[in-house]
């Protein structure tokens, strides 16, 4: 059943089943099921189970009652000792889906990649990373390489788009699809380190052919894949940071003289210039092409200091997004609306720009920019140096040691300075360019370190906070309340093991200090419960370390993967999604980062 829609009842429309070379492919609505069992006999016995009650959905304030067709049995005789394989396949439509190759292919499939991640990763091409050699860390881990070549995998899935087949990022299971933000903050990760460079390739491509007045998606519409939604305004500075790493990781100069340079530039032009509209932000048909960015009505803009401004109270365009409709009201709720000067998104400005700079001077040139390359990388590099200042004056907080979340004016010209200790800032360390001094970026890493660091990621909000939630459960509207109130994301472990690297110069304390950081997600991914053998019972799952200090995490909801969030009290219970690309994709990534030689 779709994943936006209420459970299934009897009275919910007909199911029709038949046999077609024995297999039975059953349909409902737009969905056809198909099940294979070879050699067995299928006797149609069609009945309903009805009510089958769903605990964690009446937990979740949620529809908690469903009811079960039945279209008959498969019927097989087997001695003590075979193996009857059954496969099971969902397709939308009318036609039903080609069961899957063999296992085998899929082995064969993630082996290269296994292969690719077992490798000491190489330097990275970074103005920030330390020149001197220091001590070599230890050659990476096969088994865990096989686990995140695994894990990493399920989220690479096929879009099209104006006709063309290209690549995606599937944002986590089981009821994200595609989103810009989750997509290239992932990409690094899934694609770029794992050497899947030609599909790294092809999902810029997919995005970079929806970029609208210099915004990149949001996320694809669920139901017409000609449309796309526009309320973000952190996804196309990620797009920047994902398109250049690419090119640093594949040389592909090619694809950066014809289209990836221009959709960079075009995205830094627009910010300057001003995008967003409000009346398309929800949701536009995709352009055939890119436009110019003059618009009515500014949601993104950049301000006299340089630095960027974006939303209002009744928006939420950072990544900190959660909204929901008020209990007993028609109105909207945003619980963390951030409109203003965000620290994160500065962050990313000031680091695309040098970024940008950098390889419009040294690449080879593009074509169709509207200056030379070189003029614009001067320019971006002088606005870079303003945004600098103007960063520090404005987010660094000489009382709290650490960097204020976001700073807006109100209608009545009235300032707020919004001082909550969030893991945003942590962005502002983590990045190849950082506007704070060497000191800063210390205070920044050691109050994030103190409050907000767990063993499943960074805290959203610190616990001193009386705005804090420290349990995610209840209705729709008390989890969204506490989703980023406090509430664990491991993929924000990338970001912190990134910046205590940066701050110790990658030395073999900063080093070890990254690795425990991370240790209970790793422990996680490679420790999940193991698919028993034919016949033999389930093995208990092994502790996560013989070392009784470690930290160690609750059962996992899902075998080899990441969870999307985790409750911000220990135990830090995981919530949310089962499977997150950017839990993966950021555990991955500051693996890698860890053992990259200076």
């Amino acid at each position: 059943r779709d994943f936006h829609s209420v459970l299934l009842r009897a009275s919910s429309g007909p199911f029709r089943f038949d046999l077609r070379d024995q297999n039975l492919v059953v349909r409902h609505n737009a969905t056809v099921v198909t099940l294979v069992c070879p050699g067995a006999r299928f006797a149609p016995n069609d009945h309903w189970w009805y009510g089958v009650h769903y605990p964690l959905e009446l937990e979740r304030g949620q529809e908690d009652a469903e009811d079960y067709f039945v279209p008959g049995s498969f019927e097989i005789d087997l001695p003590a000792t075979s193996v009857q394989e059954v496969t099971l396949t969902v397709a939308l439509g009318e036609e039903p889906a080609t069961p899957l190759s063999a296992p085998h292919a899929r082995a064969a499939h993630l082996k290269p990649i296994a292969d690719h991640l077992a490798k000491p990763p190489p330097p990275a091409p970074d103005s920030r990373a330390p020149r001197a050699t220091s001590t070599a860390s230890p050659a990476p881990d096969a088994a865990l390489a096989r686990a995140l070549a695994l894990a990493s995998d399920d989220f690479i899935v096929g879009r099209t788009l104006h006709g063309q087949r290209l690549a995606t990022i599937i944002a986590g299971y089981p009821w994200f699809a595609d989103w810009g933000r989750d997509t290239f903050i992932a990409l690094p990760g899934l694609l770029l380190e794992t050497g899947r460079l030609d599909e790294a390739r092809a999902v810029l491509r997919a995005f970079a052919g929806a970029i609208h007045h210099g915004l990149v998606p949001n996320r694809f519409d669920d139901y017409d894949q000609q449309y796309a939604h526009y309320n973000t305004v952190d996804a196309s500075l990620w797009f920047i940071r994902a398109a250049i790493a690419y090119l640093h990781a594949s040389g592909d100069e090619e694809s950066w003289r014809h289209w990836l340079a221009q959709a960079c530039v075009h995205i830094v032009e627009s910010y300057q210039a001003g995008t967003g509209d409000p009346q398309e932000a929800q949701g536009i048909e995709l352009p055939a092409a890119q436009e110019p960015a003059a618009q009515p009505t500014k949601l993104i803009r950049m301000t006299e200091d340089g630095l960027i401004t974006a939303g209002t109270p009744q928006t939420q365009l950072t990544w900190m997004d959660a909204a929901v409709g008020a209990p007993g009201s028609p109105g909207r709720v945003v619980f963390t609306p951030r409109p203003g000067k965000a620290v994160e998104i500065n962050a990313l400005w000031y680091s695309a720009l040098l970024e940008l700079a950098q390889v419009l001077e040294k690449a080879a040139p593009p074509q169709e920019l509207p200056a030379p390359a070189n003029q614009l990388a001067q320019r971006y590099r002088r606005l870079a140096a303003k945004v600098k200042r103007a960063f520090v004056a404005t987010f660094w907080s000489k009382q709290h040691s650490h960097l204020i979340d976001h700073i807006y004016v109100d209608e009545l010209g009235q300032e707020h300075r919004d001082a909550s200790l969030r893991p945003n800032q942590i962005f502002a360390v983590a990045l190849p360019h950082s506007p704070l001094t060497q000191a800063q970026q210390r205070q920044v890493v050691q109050a994030v370190r103190q409050k907000l660091l767990t063993p499943a990621g960074l805290r959203t909000l610190s616990p001193d906070d009386p705005h804090y939630h420290g349990r995610y459960t209840g209705s729709p509207y008390q989890r969204d309340e506490a989703y980023h109130q406090g509430t664990v994301w491991p993929w924000l472990i990338g970001p912190y093991v990134e910046a205590v690297l940066r701050v110790g110069q990658f030395s073999p304390k900063a080093r070890a200090e990254a690795a425990e950081a991370i240790q209970p997600l790793l422990d996680r991914l490679v420790n999940s419960p193991a698919t028993p053998a034919p016949g033999q019972p389930p093995s208990p799952v092994p502790p996560p370390s013989t070392t009784t200090d470690r930290p160690t995490l609750p059962p996992v909801g899902a075998v080899g993967q990441l969870h999307e969030i985790h409750e911000g009290d220990p135990p830090h219970r995981p919530v949310g999604c089962i499977a997150q690309a950017w839990s993966v994709a950021e555990v991955l990534r500051a693996w890698r980062l860890i053992h990259r030689p200076a």
